[in-house]
């Protein structure tokens, strides 16, 4: 019997926690099960196809044939590029393909912000349903408290419908927050690609985070190593460099290979003299019209790749540095609550209750001192959502998770 009894109250806290909605899960099951990611996952996989046709010879031509005089003849024929054509062709083809690896993490990082964003939202409206429902358990003692009053002649009846009302008000608020979290499960659903009526389980709550102590040039150093639009404006720089020399070796001609079997009156003799070879060149004859201006081509573009690559850089800079202030502000707003704030107003409405009780503080005062706890909770659960929020947007601007620091 004791044995059972232990093992049931191990059990039940596993199951407790089990039931929890945990961020670190529904991350990982956004990563394996969101369409989006699995869109650009294979789209990269696609281009990545195209490196080895890109280095790869065009298929030869084969033929057969039949000429007067009972000549029958069989032939292929193979155009050979100039040496080092189709070595920058594979490189131009991997430059892109790496340019669309970056794309897809970039796409895999959103989609991991939005979940984030999602599940910082579930907890917020979670707790504020939390907060709703316990200032009206004190608003209902607050009532039983003035008819108590009320009934020995200590306080006028108004005193009980102000309790009344604002208790009615807190239940019209109760709709519109039980509407909203449900409003983000249906988005978190949608993004883990599950029905969006799915019910899900409490979230986990949200620890009071370290200090943030990052500065603003380790983040530009970070968000220029990791930032994935940066990454695949270098990559398209290098193929606009890649794709400048293939231009230019296209003034070099390619060769074209050529055999040639025939029999004549049905006669053939596989090592006799009834076969023939050729080589060729195609000559870039109207390279005035053709690779002169490919080559015109080729630098506008690797100029154009160029200047995106530092119209990123700046936009990255500067995207970086606002979430950076949004991160700290934040943080700022956070910390006025660390100075301990709701434990004052808990015990200023402790005091307020007893004061009214006692019949020495008047009615107003006690649902002030109510208003205030209940405000400062409220804020305090928005500061602290958006403090993980802000931090997960920072995320986003410098390319990289940084679950490190907060």
């Amino acid at each position: 019997m004791n044995r059972v009894i232990i093992l049931f109250f191990l059990v039940i806290p596993t199951i407790a926690h089990a039931e929890l909605l945990r961020l670190g899960d529904l991350l990982k099951e956004a990563r394996e099960r969101n369409p989006k990611i699995l869109v650009v996952e294979r789209m990269a996989e696609a281009v990545h196809a195209r490196v080895p046709q890109a280095r790869t010879w065009d298929d030869p031509m084969a033929y057969i044939g039949r000429e007067p005089g009972d000549m029958q003849m069989v032939g292929v024929e193979q155009v050979l590029p100039f040496p080092g054509k189709l070595t920058l062709k594979g490189r131009a083809a991997g430059a892109e393909a790496e340019s669309v690896d970056q794309m897809r993490d970039r796409t895999i990082l959103e989609v991991l912000v939005d979940v984030k964003h999602a599940f910082h939202h579930i907890v917020h409206w979670k707790k504020n349903i939390e907060i709703n429902m316990e200032n009206r358990d004190i608003l209902q003692k607050f009532v039983k408290i003035a008819e108590a009053r009320y009934l020995v002649g200590k306080a006028p009846q108004e005193d009980v419908l102000k309790a009344q009302v604002e208790a009615g008000k807190l239940d019209g608020e109760l709709v519109m927050l039980n509407q909203m979290e449900r409003a983000e499960e249906a988005d978190l659903n949608r993004l883990l690609d599950k029905p969006v009526e799915t019910a899900l389980p409490s979230p986990e709550p949200l620890p009071f985070p370290p200090a943030f102590s990052m500065k603003e040039e380790d983040l530009y150093a970070i968000a220029e190593e990791n930032r994935q639009e940066i990454r695949a404006a270098q990559a398209a720089v290098r193929a606009g460099e890649v794709s400048r020399s293939l231009a230019k070796l296209a003034y070099a001609p390619d060769f074209v290979v050529k055999a040639e079997w025939w029999r004549v009156n049905r006669a053939f003799e596989p090592l006799g003299e009834n076969w023939g070879g050729m080589i060729g060149l195609k000559v870039p004859l109207w390279f005035f019209q053709k690779q002169r201006y490919g080559v015109k081509e080729a630098d506008a573009m690797l100029k154009s790749a160029q200047a995106g690559l530092q119209d990123m850089k700046n936009r990255v800079r500067f995207e970086v540095r606002e979430a950076f202030l949004k991160v700290n502000a934040a943080r700022a707003q956070l910390d006025i609550f660390d100075a301990g704030l709701l434990p004052q107003a808990e015990q200023a409405l402790r005091v307020a209750t007893a004061s009214y009780q006692a019949g020495t503080q008047g009615f107003l005062t006690l649902l002030d001192s109510q208003r205030v706890l209940r405000e400062l909770k409220i804020s305090y659960n928005d500061a602290l959502v958006n403090y993980y929020m802000t931090m997960a947007d920072l995320e986003l601007a410098v390319g990289k998770e940084l679950s490190a620091y907060y």
